[in-house]
């Protein structure tokens, strides 16, 4: 049997922590009431897109300008939650807006964020969603054709 060399030895190691990377979490979820570890909540059902659109036009002013309030944005996102019929709907709800609001604001080539810290804040607020309200699951929307998972 050849003895490895030093790169073929890195090589492996490098294999192995990618394979170990790619692996699912065993980490618990915060508790939202519901198993929504790794659950995509599915943006484009027709179910969602006349609240979705509603709130988003509830909440789009919020961060127009020069001073974004991405933590109003938040509140809103759990108030709907809680005054939801079931806790998933208000989750899905208020999760695709907020996912649809910090997209196009993070993609607005026009009016781009006004400061590097701005985005940072809209990304924030999307995480923050996620890890806590949507226990870690993400959002799937259309953009520009495409199937998005944010």
């Amino acid at each position: 049997m050849k003895k490895l060399i030093p790169f073929q030895i890195v090589f492996l190691f490098i294999l192995a922590l990618a394979a170990l990377a790619a692996c699912p979490s065993s980490g618990t979820v915060k508790d939202v009431g519901l198993d929504t570890a790794g659950k995509v909540w599915d943006c484009t059902t027709a179910e969602v897109a006349p609240e979705l659109d509603a709130l988003y036009a509830e909440l789009a002013p919020l961060i127009v300008g020069t001073n974004p309030n991405w933590k109003a944005v938040y509140a809103r996102g759990k108030d709907v939650i809680k005054a939801a019929a079931d806790k998933e709907s208000g989750i899905a709800i208020a999760g695709c807006t907020i996912a649809k609001l910090v997209q196009n604001y993070l993609g607005n080539r026009k009016a781009p964020p006004q400061t590097p810290a701005h985005g940072r804040e809209a990304y924030d607020t999307l995480e923050r969603f996620r890890d806590e309200e949507a226990g870690g699951g993400t959002f799937e929307m259309l953009i520009d054709g495409r199937r998005v998972r944010l």
